[in-house]
């Protein structure tokens, strides 16, 4: 595990070192990083991957406010800035998939 800085959050990362592409892995609403365990297990030694605990969830920081779609994708945006990526392979689970299309077009493609 490791912490790293979201959008004003400190949000918690689960690590499965391997080689090549990193493959970064969110949860669906009531989960945790955890709920990649199987999948994270399987994609290594070929993919290193890491999977966050959304603000809120599991040990990353709780904030009384901040739980949009939108925030979500700031957090996950400033998690890859830090981290000094450009280009990510992004898995989502459930509610997460929403997230896809807000993170890839930066809020512009996905309104619902």
């Amino acid at each position: 595990m490791e912490k790293m800085k979201g959008d004003g959050v400190e949000i918690n990362i689960a690590l499965w070192e391997g080689q090549g592409k990193e493959v970064f892995c969110v949860h669906g609403l009531t989960a945790n990083c955890r709920c990649w365990d199987g999948i994270a297990s399987a994609l290594t030694p070929q993919y290193r991957v890491r999977a966050m605990d959304l603000r809120g969830r599991g040990f990353s920081e709780k904030p009384s406010s901040g739980y949009s779609i939108a925030q979500h994708c700031r957090d996950i945006r400033a998690i890859l800035k830090d981290r000094g990526h450009k280009r990510i392979v992004l898995r989502g689970l459930y509610f997460s998939c929403l997230r896809g299309p807000e993170f890839g077009t930066g809020g512009k493609a996905y309104r619902g």
